[in-house]
């Protein structure tokens, strides 16, 4: 029964992120790194409505819309650092670090502007 609910919920999910982030606007490269993040959109929504004190469903529209300015502004190398960086994929090196790091610096001013923190 919990699969089940888990598997609904999923699924409501990632149609819903698909439309709230406007997919048709993402190119493939764009597409995939979002979905990459995917399983982890609850780590981003507990983080961001502890922090703030917004609600979970304020949390979850500024976490599609990270994603999607993330997505949209990475390059294609800085979008392999963050996944290197996130899910641990090898051993980090300074290299990327810095190299993640400069990435969201950069686009940090996006995201506050397009998805108001």
């Amino acid at each position: 029964m919990k699969r089940i609910i888990l598997a609904v919920l999923v699924g409501v999910l990632v149609s819903g992120l698909a439309f709230a982030l406007g997919e048709e606007k993402l190119t493939p490269t764009q597409k995939e790194f979002i979905d990459r993040f995917l399983p982890r959109i609850e780590n981003c929504v507990g983080i961001a409505s502890t922090q703030t004190g917004i609600s979970r469903e304020d949390a979850l529209k500024f976490c599609n819309c990270q994603s999607k300015v993330f997505a949209q502004n990475f390059s294609k190398s800085e979008m392999d650092v963050m996944t290197r960086l996130t899910f641990k994929l090898r051993t980090i090196t300074a290299e990327d670090e810095a190299i993640g790091m400069e990435a969201i610096m950069r686009v940090m001013p996006i995201r506050q502007k397009e998805c108001g923190m």
